[in-house]
């Protein structure tokens, strides 16, 4: 039997239930208890329109609407981290930039990085804050040993369980080149 024919047989048995048992029932119904039963047909349709469509619609855009506003704060920082890298002003030596972002290529982070922030040391020397997210421990690793190779110091190196195993997300910071 075929997938068409499956669903009329299907179609004709709900259109005879239908006439067989919900309308001689509908029918038998006082006036007053037919406009009732229209009236919580009606109202169970709009309930489900609203909680079950609108509803969900809306949550999903306020979400969105707040992924946003996150992502914008992140492109203004990020244009003016750019700024100020070329500025010269505040960033990290012009050396350790590149040999950071060398070093987290090389070994597979870069694409896990979220965020790379130029930051003033307690000695008054220049880091570099590195943020991965969800990155695989292995890589972390390679990273690490990438960056002590290029002579780049981590004054901090903090790592957090991600949600899938063998996955971290590290906040670091280097310093050096």
């Amino acid at each position: 039997m075929s997938m068409h024919a499956a669903v009329r047989r299907m179609q004709e048995r709900a259109r005879a239930s239908m006439h067989g048992s919900f309308l001689p029932w509908y029918q038998g119904l006082s006036l007053r208890e037919q406009r009732l039963v229209t009236a919580a047909a009606l109202l169970f349709c709009v309930g489900f329109v609203a909680f079950g469509i609108v509803m969900p619609l809306q949550h999903r855009e306020a979400a969105m609407q707040r992924q946003v506003a996150h992502l914008a704060g992140r492109a203004r920082e990020a244009g003016m981290l750019a700024d100020r890298l070329l500025q010269g002003g505040g960033a990290a030596p012009a050396d350790l930039l590149p040999v950071v972002e060398q070093a987290a290529v090389r070994s597979g982070v870069r694409a896990y990085m979220i965020r790379i922030r130029p930051q003033t040391g307690a000695d008054g020397g220049r880091q570099l804050a590195l943020q991965l997210a969800a990155v695989p421990y292995a890589k972390v690793v390679g990273f690490v040993a990438a960056l002590h190779r290029r002579h780049v110091g981590l004054e901090r190196l903090r790592m957090q369980a991600a949600d899938r195993p063998g996955d971290v997300h590290v906040e670091a910071v280097a310093s050096g080149g």
